[in-house]
């Protein structure tokens, strides 16, 4: 049985590099063990990272990140109340990412082996 691992985020996208930090670590777990149950739930400024047709002048590109972790079947997720307070949650997001909830984030705390916070 694969280990089960969640990542929360909150850092806001291009503001500091939590968010950044995190989506790397993401990708080298996979890359480590394709096999491994993870998922990815953002909250606070970070689901914003979400959005489609942000073009960063220079450095990492979010949305490049989150697409190869979302290829790989990662699911992600961004919290409800985070985008309904940004007025993001009736736009349309990158593919294979969706609106959760607190119960969601919960449940997935609740199942997996370790959970990592940035």
């Amino acid at each position: 049985m694969s280990q089960q691992i969640l990542i929360v985020a909150s850092g806001a996208p291009y503001g500091s590099e939590a968010l950044f930090n995190a989506l790397r670590l993401a990708i080298a777990l996979k890359e480590q063990d394709a096999n491994l149950a993870l998922r990815l739930f953002l909250l606070s400024d970070a689901v914003t990272a979400a959005l489609p047709g942000q073009k960063p002048a220079e450095g990492y590109h979010l949305r490049q990140m989150l697409d190869i972790l979302t290829a790989q079947d990662v699911p992600v997720k961004l919290c409800k109340t985070c985008s309904d307070a940004r007025g993001i949650s009736s736009l349309p997001l990158l593919e294979g990412v969706e609106i959760g909830t607190l119960v969601d984030l919960a449940q997935w705390s609740l199942v997996a082996d370790k959970v990592l916070t940035f």
